[in-house]
């Protein structure tokens, strides 16, 4: 473990401890307190906008097309604003939704102050919803990098089960996440599945006298690469 991160395989990446699986975990539960300028980017009827402002951010909400509760409308693959004026953007489920989510993550590093923090999810495994692309961690993993983001952290959201079920159970007008997290985990319980086999198995290499501790190790990247290859959102943070 190094500077509060887990390194997992060789992918050239610091990944977060990846805990959750059928959780409705979102971009707010990753927002953190701070203070100066926040750009909310995509945010027509944005859910974000009071937490923000409670994180004692001065917000500014833009959209490409206009709405009465944005600030101002604009491509966010063209923002307009000079270099280095905000301290937080965020990107909620919004790259799945440009032309050219690149060029979006390289004018939000423009417009970072050094030291800002991008934060964002963005869907993989999520129904098609009005959507140009559905990005795998892999995909985000080299869009921030090559815009010269540095202590990049990825994590699985929301799993794709849940989304789909979402989407089909929708149609009968319910949109109670418990429950479908609550559906997902009866018909499809892939967490105690996993976590049973690595019972059965470390209880085999103890009996068998190997290393534990290079079990667990391989047990905990293989929980957490099934946890982001099947996750319906994928969320990330990083700085400038």
């Amino acid at each position: 473990m190094e500077n509060g991160f887990y390194s997992i395989r060789t992918a050239g990446i610091n990944y977060r401890n990846i805990e959750i699986f059928y959780h409705y975990r979102t971009v707010e539960d990753i927002l953190k307190p701070g203070s100066g300028l926040c750009l909310d980017l995509g945010a027509r009827n944005s859910p974000h906008k009071q937490l923000i402002e409670n994180l004692e951010y001065e917000r500014i909400g833009i959209d490409i097309d206009y709405h009465g509760s944005l600030d101002a409308v604009a491509d966010g693959c063209s923002l307009p604003f000079k270099d280095n004026t905000f301290s937080l953007v965020v990107l909620a489920q919004v790259l799945e939704h440009v032309f050219d989510p690149e060029a979006a993550v390289n004018e939000v590093y423009r417009v970072l102050k050094p030291g800002g923090t991008i934060v964002g999810g963005v869907s993989f495994l999520e129904p098609y919803h009005f959507s140009y692309f559905n990005l795998s961690h892999r995909a985000v993993q080299d869009i921030l990098m090559s815009a010269g983001f540095k202590q990049i952290c990825i994590e699985a959201g929301v799993t794709g089960i849940v989304l789909i079920l979402a989407r089909i159970l929708g149609i009968f007008g319910s949109k109670n996440h418990r429950m479908f997290s609550a559906v997902s985990r009866f018909f499809f319980p892939v967490k105690y599945v996993l976590k049973c086999g690595y019972f059965l198995l470390g209880f085999k290499n103890r009996i068998q006298g190997r290393d534990l501790a290079s079990f667990e190790k391989n047990a905990k990247d293989h929980y957490e690469s099934i946890a982001l290859s099947i996750a319906g959102h994928i969320l990330f943070h990083a700085q400038k």
